[in-house]
This record gives structure tokens, C-alpha cells and sequence, in this order.
């Protein structure tokens, strides 16, 4: 798959941080999280965790929240918004190499991780990082573009990147795929 992102993490985190307000604008994705998972008394880390859009609402759920993203200018806007609060830990670190001992986690959540990432290598790392730092029933809980969406047609993805891509994927690391759904940007 080729890079085509049209903005660096980096040097455009409030562009993101304005588009990101369009992922999801219809709201389905943390009122389905908050109403199907226990995320109480939990260990929790968000990979890719962007401005913070979700780091708020699920962060008040847990016991323990772990926000990563290897982009230090986009943790300073998590930090920003979600600083306060007193169980959220932000972390600058790379989801390929994520600084939990194995089984330390009850729960891994991302959005929008994998397919922010270059390369299908790039999401082996991870999806391996994710298997070996979660409890052995820990959940993986991955937010992902459809592979028929506005968003990748946008971008020019969906030529190389469509449901065969991600499900082998998430399968090769033994998670299976709960729900498919599309939310608009």
C-alpha cells in the first residue's frame, strides 16, 4: 500500500485535529464501545491516539489509560484536552514497540491506527505488539476505515486496500473481526 497521506503528523496536527472532527461525526463508535465492553477497573492503552478524540470519553471508563502516538505534537493536543484527568498516562512511543511488559493489558484500543500506517510490515509489527502485550483475554478493539468507504476512495486506498487486506491480517494474530459497519467521515 502507498503512503498517500496528504499531511505529517508532526507539522500538520491541527489539520488532523480538524479533520479527525469528521471521523465518526455521526457518533456511533463510543456509545457502541461504552455499551458493549466493561471498560471498569481496566488496564487500558490507545494506540495512535491522535487530539485525544476518544482518549476522554473512554479514559473516565477505566481504571489505568495508556495514550500513544508516535507524533509529539498531536500527544500535546491529547494532553491539552485530557490532561486533567488523573488515570491517563500520554505517552510519545510508536506502536511497533509499545513499553508494556506481555500480558499487561486488558485492553488495546485504536482508531484509525492501521491504516494511517505505510506498509503491511508496519502493521505485522503491531498487530504482534498488540497480541504480546494483552492479557490472554484481553481485547483487541480496532477501529478501522471500511474497505469500501468515502474516506479511502479519498485518499486513493481503495485500489490497495480492501477486505482481503485487513481480515488475514487481523486472523494472522488470531483476533477475528466482531463487527463491520460504516460511519460517515
Amino acid at each position: 500500500m502507498k503512503n498517500k497521506w496528504v499531511f505529517s503528523y508532526n507539522s500538520g496536527a491541527s489539520a488532523y485535529d480538524e479533520f479527525s472532527q469528521y471521523q465518526d461525526a455521526d457518533n456511533l463508535i463510543a456509545p457502541y464501545l461504552q455499551g458493549r465492553y466493561d471498560f471498569s477497573g481496566k488496564i487500558v492503552a490507545e494506540i495512535g491516539c491522535g487530539s485525544g478524540k476518544f482518549t476522554g470519553k473512554l479514559a473516565r471508563l477505566c481504571k489505568e489509560y495508556y495514550a500513544l502516538d508516535k507524533s509529539a505534537s498531536m500527544i500535546k493536543l491529547a494532553r491539552q484536552r485530557h490532561g486533567h484527568l488523573p488515570n491517563v498516562r500520554f505517552i510519545t512511543q510508536s506502536a511497533e514497540h509499545l513499553p508494556f511488559q506481555n500480558a499487561a493489558l486488558d485492553i488495546l484500543f485504536g482508531s484509525w491506527a492501521l491504516t494511517s500506517m505505510g506498509d503491511m510490515d508496519e502493521q505485522r509489527r503491531v498487530m504482534a505488539e498488540i497480541k504480546r502485550t494483552l492479557k490472554q483475554e484481553g481485547l483487541a478493539l480496532l477501529v478501522e476505515n471500511h474497505w469500501q468507504s468515502e474516506f479511502t476512495d479519498m485518499l486513493g486506498m481503495s485500489v490497495d486496500y480492501d477486505k482481503s487486506t485487513i481480515k488475514p491480517l487481523v486472523e494472522e494474530f488470531g483476533f477475528l473481526i466482531e463487527i463491520d459497519f460504516m460511519t460517515n467521515i
